[in-house]
């Protein structure tokens, strides 16, 4: 579709290869030891840096970014779910509401062909020039595709092939041994298309990174507290690192044959985690959260249908009667169990899943109590209040920084963002950072351990560049998310849209390329324009069940 190429810069092609949450933490011991040659060998011939992640260094707003080279003020991405303005519900985000154009649609409305696999917010799969398969969040694990006959082929070809796990912790095991499978199948899959297809632009996602460091990083640092000595177990997780590895050599092959430029990049890094807290019952704590005297009936629904939905025994009988396979909690589970939870007429904040506090104020919610005058005290004396938190266990404050949104935030979805957003202690020692809980979780005490998530994400992810164009054993001293895009539309001769915040990593290159054509997706309306796909209540709740797999959503 769309083969022409209106535009000949005589540029080189570029691959994109995303490892989810990879840091070099994990990687630099490794390749000291031998263990990622092909690593290794990209970053002796090519350019590498650190790679500033988004705060927060959240999947959905990460991979957004890089998508876009845009911040969240400009692509109004602010986490996996949206507070819906005027309510105090919230909606699952997808790539329908990015509302500027991602890298794949600049280059694509060039005349270039792209490729995208896996790319995680890029569901549902809409018209590119070339095919798209889109990665978490999806309502299903069965991949769907642009054009719909690859996702036919896909199937064919790659049965085994799944956008994401549904163990998730619940059995670290069953977990290990559904990422094997669907790791090696997604790899796969990236090496057969990029091989066999006509591209200008490849991009393809590998998540296992994330979901390993997520689950198993006790097994991987020797330094968390709650390391475990299991050799064979950890032996089993090396070997998809090496995977990993391996195919990034196979990678690197069919970019040398095909003169093209190759980026590793990771959305955000990781690091070790031991302890938890809970916003929204310190809120409560402080009295400025009250929840209802007597909850609704569909409080009680969504309580029983979640306890019957972590039930491993419950989920395996499901996969085996195929009667009980269309058959999904949704269907009767409450959507926005928080907002039924709560007093709204005397409750004066709330921390949101969207990831940060929201001031329940007059005007702009619907029972809002705080007064316009008193928005900025009541900010000021939450700043003053988290700071001054210390955890009972590690006695220090689990959260590092505190941002007011207009700190962060610039351009048009600005102001959806939430008030105040809170980040975690990331970069310390696992055993005092911190992941935050979001809902009204059933604890005593807003501090609490981890549970079953021993790493969580970091700033720092990783960049390396190689092949065609790219300088050699050169270290750059900053590069952040958002420049990806710039970078390699220049590098194929392109201007980035004007929404995009990221400047070019012009150091990276041996010389300049161009010329520079402009070109301006169509199909795109104005920079508000959202372009909701109105996903129904079971896909809205199948989407979130997987994310709350992964801590995401209540």
């Amino acid at each position: 579709m769309g083969g022409d190429r209106r535009y000949s810069v005589g540029n080189p092609k570029a691959v994109i290869l995303g490892w989810d949450g990879a840091t070099w933490r994990l990687l630099e011991p490794w390749m000291d030891r031998g263990q990622l040659p092909n690593l290794r060998r990209m970053i002796r011939e090519g350019v590498a840096a650190p790679l500033k992640s988004t705060i927060r260094p959240e999947s959905s707003i990460a991979w957004v970014t890089f998508a876009t080279g845009a911040s969240p003020g400009q692509h109004g991405i602010f986490g996996f779910v949206r507070q819906l303005p005027g309510s105090y519900r919230t909606r699952m985000n997808t790539g329908s509401d990015v509302p500027i154009p991602c890298i794949w649609d600049v280059t694509g409305q060039a005349g270039l062909k792209v490729a995208v696999i896996n790319v995680p917010m890029s569901y549902p799969p809409r018209p590119v020039n070339g095919f798209i398969v889109p990665g978490m969040p999806t309502p299903t694990p069965e991949p769907a595709a642009y054009p719909p006959e690859l996702q036919t082929d896909l199937r064919k070809r790659f049965p085994k092939y799944r956008v994401q796990e549904e163990e998730l912790g619940d059995s670290l095991p069953a977990l290990l041994k559904e990422l094997e499978i669907t790791s090696h199948e997604r790899a796969d899959a990236i090496l057969h298309y990029m091989d066999a297809a006509d591209w200008d632009l490849f991009i393809g996602v590998l998540t296992v990174t994330d979901r390993l460091q997520h689950f198993f990083w006790h097994y991987l640092d020797r330094g968390h507290p709650r390391y475990e000595t299991n050799e064979a177990l950890k032996t089993r997780l090396l070997a998809i690192y090496a995977m990993l590895d391996s195919t990034l050599g196979n990678v690197m092959d069919i970019a040398e044959r095909e003169g093209a430029s190759l980026w590793l990049i990771s959305d955000h890094g990781f690091n070790g985690c031991n302890r938890a807290f809970a916003p929204n019952l310190w809120l409560e704590q402080e009295g400025l959260l009250h929840r209802k005297a007597t909850p609704t009936p569909s409080v009680f629904r969504a309580d029983f249908l979640r306890k019957l939905r972590g039930m491993r025994f419950l989920r395996r009988l499901k996969q085996r009667l195929p009667g009980l396979r269309s058959f999904h909690a949704g269907r009767l589970a409450y959507r926005a169990p928080l907002a039924d939870r709560i007093d709204w007429e005397n409750t004066r904040a709330f921390f949101s899943e969207d990831g940060g506090i929201r001031i329940n104020l007059h005007g702009r919610e619907p029972y809002g109590v705080v007064l316009p005058g008193e928005y900025n005290a009541l900010l000021g004396m939450l700043e003053r209040e988290v700071s001054d938190l210390k955890d009972p266990v590690t006695g220090i404050s689990p959260i590092a920084q505190i941002f007011r949104k207009e700190e962060l935030y610039r351009g048009p979805w600005a102001d959806a963002a939430p008030d105040l957003v809170l980040e975690p202690r990331r970069s310390g020692l696992p055993e005092n950072n911190t992941i935050l809980l979001p809902g009204l979780p059933s604890l005593p005490s807003p501090f609490s351990g981890s549970g079953k998530y021993t790493g969580n994400h970091e700033v720092p992810g990783i960049l390396v560049g190689w092949g065609e164009g790219i300088r050699s054993g050169k270290t750059l001293t900053s590069a952040s998310l958002a420049d990806v895009a710039p970078t390699v539309c220049y590098q194929l001769g392109l201007f980035c849209p004007p929404q995009a915040d990221g400047r070019i990593l012009k150091d990276s290159f041996v010389r300049k390329f161009g010329p520079l054509a402009a070109a301006r997706p169509q199909g795109f309306g104005d920079d508000n324009d959202q372009r909701s796909i109105g996903l129904s209540d079971e896909e809205e709740e199948k989407m979130r069940d997987h994310l709350r797999g992964l801590g995401y959503v209540e």
